[in-house]
């Protein structure tokens, strides 16, 4: 009798809920539905962007374009490259902080320290860096210079050779524009810091203890207790970096320059250039998709690939 009537209360409350989150469904449509269906129809067309009545049904021609586009070639291999050296040094600086701040005894501030520099504007950042990594007049580059100077002092004193070493010129290099780049993004490691810490407040104390009983070294803790209990964190971190570098345009935007030689043209940058400087509207709408689609596999790929570890480090967490 009681689960007969609670199957009644329960559809009401199922139509209620339903109700409750309509709107947030007509949000969603509104906010993401109908400019990505905007988006395929202009990516079979040749909009400029800027008159409607002149646009033209090309049909996949615009898609066949990106087989193709040598330069798109070009910027998606630098945005690989990037997102490979950006990722592992946001992961280990962040989780290199959050065990910092963790067993702090002032946890809450030095949190709040580290975590300060999303609360910056993102554009005086960039230029706040480019200033700190200028190879004239920057502070960093004088700092390594003056190293570098008093190391050739030392060797010249036991009658060595100087190094020869020169500063990095960092923005103003093919070389050193990536890693530039990758050092300035290392600054905002805050929030990976956070999410590790949540995940660090998860693991339980006594387990490390009981380790440390048993003759287990830091070390070894941390392989064997800490790292598998992080594991979703990690993968977490790991494919919100993949994604975030790959969609990096900030920075290249205003840092790009003619003497690192397309170095910083990452995809979501020249798929400005295209849209935008060059007014192919419709190319730019298929990149886009494209790229779209395409992280969407990456995240998949690496959500389905890193299952079994994540698994596994749920299985060492206690009941």
């Amino acid at each position: 009798m009681s689960d007969h009537c609670s199957g009644k209360q329960a559809a009401p409350i199922h139509r209620e809920a339903r109700w409750l989150l309509a709107p947030w469904w007509c949000g969603l449509g509104l906010v993401f539905g109908a400019p990505v269906a905007g988006l395929i129809l202009i990516s079979f067309t040749n909009w400029d962007g800027l008159d409607v009545s002149r646009a033209e049904w090309v049909g996949a021609s615009n898609w066949g374009r990106i087989r193709q586009d040598f330069m798109l070639h070009r910027a998606f291999r630098s945005s690989l490259a990037f997102t490979v050296l950006n990722v592992p040094v946001q992961l280990a600086a962040g989780l290199a902080l959050s065990l910092l701040v963790h067993h702090s005894k002032r946890r809450g501030f030095w949190a709040t320290a580290f975590y300060s520099p999303h609360a910056l504007s993102g554009v005086a950042t960039v230029l706040a860096w480019w200033w700190l990594l200028n190879p004239q007049v920057g502070p960093i580059n004088r700092i390594i210079e003056g190293g570098i100077g008093l190391l050739d002092a030392l060797l010249a004193t036991v009658g060595s050779p100087a190094t020869g070493w020169r500063a990095p010129t960092w923005l103003f290099s093919p070389q050193w524009s990536r890693p530039a780049l990758v050092l300035m993004n290392a600054w905002h490691a805050g929030g990976v810091m956070m999410i590790f810490l949540a995940g660090l407040g998860l693991s339980q104390r006594f387990l490390h203890e009981a380790a440390a009983l048993d003759g287990a070294g830091p070390i070894q803790r941390f392989r064997s207790i800490t790292l598998p209990q992080l594991a979703p964190f990690i993968v977490l971190n790991g494919v919100t970096g993949m994604v975030f570098s790959m969609l990096a345009f900030n920075q290249p935007f205003l840092l790009s320059n003619f003497q690192q030689q397309d170095s910083l043209l990452f995809v979501v940058y020249y798929i400005y250039q295209i849209g935008f400087e060059q007014n192919q509207m419709g190319y730019a709408a298929a990149l886009s998709l494209a790229m779209t689609v395409l992280l969407l596999a990456l995240t998949g790929t690496a959500v389905w690939g890193t299952r079994r570890w994540v698994s596994l480090g749920r299985e060492a967490e206690p009941a």
